[in-house]
């Protein structure tokens, strides 16, 4: 189903781009320019989709286990962003939503995460948008056995490619690190925490407007 979402995303946003410039031979070079111009011209809403693939760095342990284990983690998010300024960068808000699970030998593993960030895009002449961001929010452990609720902080360094006005495609590579209320009686190390530390890419298309 995942893999069927992604693959018509990317269908629609070549189909888009194509419609939108199917006149484009009917134009003069001057206006050829401009229109290059308004294609890269940064907008101020995103709507973005994203796969995610990535690692807890921080140690796991499963049940009576005394050996820690550092899992993978795969799942998928949206996000909006509205951004304020223009052409000399931009600044302005992200709210994001992602799913994300774990599959070992012991058991499975969920971290789910609603939250609000500060984003800063800088979109170059050739496309590219740049961005930082950095929030905070609601985090959701979740196992076979178990549920807890909690919050995280999460940073973030991503690159988008405008394939037209209105769509793009983008990778963006996050760290999150989700804590959670120690139970009565567990004894944690000094450098330790109840929770989570993890490192994601996320993928996927782009809607601008």
């Amino acid at each position: 189903m995942k893999r069927t979402l992604i693959a018509t995303s990317i269908v629609a946003l070549f189909s888009m781009c194509a419609s939108a410039q199917d006149n484009s031979s009917e134009y003069s070079a001057a206006d050829l320019l401009a229109e290059k111009t308004y294609r890269f011209k940064p907008t101020h809403n995103t709507i973005s989709f994203y796969y995610v693939t990535g690692k807890i760095t921080s140690d796991v342990y499963v049940g009576d286990s005394k050996k820690a284990i550092h899992p993978s983690l795969e799942g998928d998010g949206i996000a909006y962003e509205h951004l304020f300024g223009g052409v000399n960068g931009q600044h302005g808000f992200r709210i994001t939503g992602a799913y994300g699970w774990t599959n070992n030998k012991s058991g499975n593993l969920g971290l789910d995460h609603v939250g609000a960030a500060y984003v800063y895009n800088y979109t170059t002449t050739l496309g590219w948008v740049w961005s930082l961001s950095a929030g905070i929010g609601w985090s959701l452990y979740h196992d076979n056995a178990d549920r807890e609720n909690g919050f995280g902080a999460v940073v973030g360094v991503g690159c988008d490619y405008k394939i037209c006005r209105y769509v793009g495609i983008g990778a963006e590579l996050r760290y999150r690190s989700d804590r959670f209320s120690k139970p009565e009686g567990y004894q944690l190390k000094d450098d330790e925490f109840y929770g989570f530390k993890h490192i994601s890419l996320l993928i996927g298309p782009r809607f601008y407007f």
